[in-house]
């Protein structure tokens, strides 16, 4: 798991420099979004949540919560996973609290998340995952 998470860490930290580097631009670089892609959602749902959490909705049913936390319908359905994601490692965050979340603070939650995972799967649906993530994180990578 120690692997995975340094993986993990690491490969946010090669999609924000190569952010810097492609683009000149800090923001885009800090900005986990840009990196959580389509590929991370449907993953999540498939094999973390084993429910749809956020991908059946569709922009128009986003707008108006969008509006009201003056984010894109992208981000706030990205944000949801992450806080169900957040919540399902046993750390209860509102809306706003994950939109507003500093990066470093994404990646802890993001392990606490892993650390319940194996704590709480088969060795065997564990390493699947693993796989998955790993995976879905080289696409991302490659799609910078």
């Amino acid at each position: 798991m120690k692997k995975l998470l340094i993986f993990a860490a690491l490969a946010v930290i090669g999609a924000f420099c190569y952010g810097i580097f492609a683009t000149g631009s800090v923001a885009y670089a800090v900005d986990v979004y840009a990196f959580f892609n389509e590929d991370f959602i449907e993953m999540y749902e498939r094999d973390i949540a084993h429910e749809k959490v956020a991908s059946h909705l569709s922009d128009a049913e986003l707008e108006k919560p969008a509006a009201e936390l003056n984010v894109s319908t992208d981000k706030l359905r990205k944000a949801m996973v992450l806080q169900h994601a957040f919540r399902k490692a046993g750390n209860d965050y509102t809306l706003r609290q994950v939109i507003d979340m500093p990066t470093g603070e994404i990646i802890k939650n993001t392990q606490a998340l892993f650390k319940h995972l194996k704590a709480t799967m088969s060795a065997e649906e564990y390493k699947g995952v693993e796989l998955k993530f790993k995976a879905t994180v080289k696409k991302a990578l490659a799609n910078k």
